[in-house]
């Protein structure tokens, strides 16, 4: 019986401590970084759009802007896709995407979801390069 309780306790304390004992898979990853207005990066660029092109599978599209310090923060979920032969789902280790910042008529690529994407691991932050609208090029 005092076997029973003790190992009950040992659970109860590896869970209320952040323990995952089931193990668990972090089902997302996590994009940040900081935009400027001007190129010494002295003035942090507010309401900049940011955009995270998912591949359609596994992430799908997620926009933030950046705060009052340029700064932004975007959470973008990982999806399960079907298993082999139909049969059952599998969470991929990773996400591939792309990323863009928007500013009225000026934009920057930071990762092109085609040609440059970005692959990040599950449960990861990735912090992308500082950069300032002064540099970004004009269109859509």
């Amino acid at each position: 019986m005092n076997r029973n309780v003790v190992l009950t306790m040992i659970a109860a304390l590896a869970v209320l401590s952040g323990c995952d004992p089931f193990g668990t898979d972090d089902t997302s990853v996590y994009v940040t970084g900081t935009v400027w207005e001007d190129s010494s990066h002295t003035i942090p660029a507010e309401g900049v759009t940011l955009v995270v092109h998912g591949d359609s599978v596994n992430t799908f599209d997620y926009a933030s802007n950046t705060n009052a310090d340029g700064v932004f923060f975007i959470e973008v979920p990982v999806y399960p896709s079907a298993g082999e032969e139909g049969v059952g789902y599998t969470l991929p280790g990773f996400a591939t995407m792309g990323l863009s910042a928007h500013f009225g008529s000026k934009m920057y690529v930071y990762a092109d979801l085609k040609r440059t994407p970005f692959v990040i691991e599950c449960g990861d932050t990735l912090t992308v390069w500082d950069t300032d609208i002064m540099t970004w090029t004009s269109g859509q």
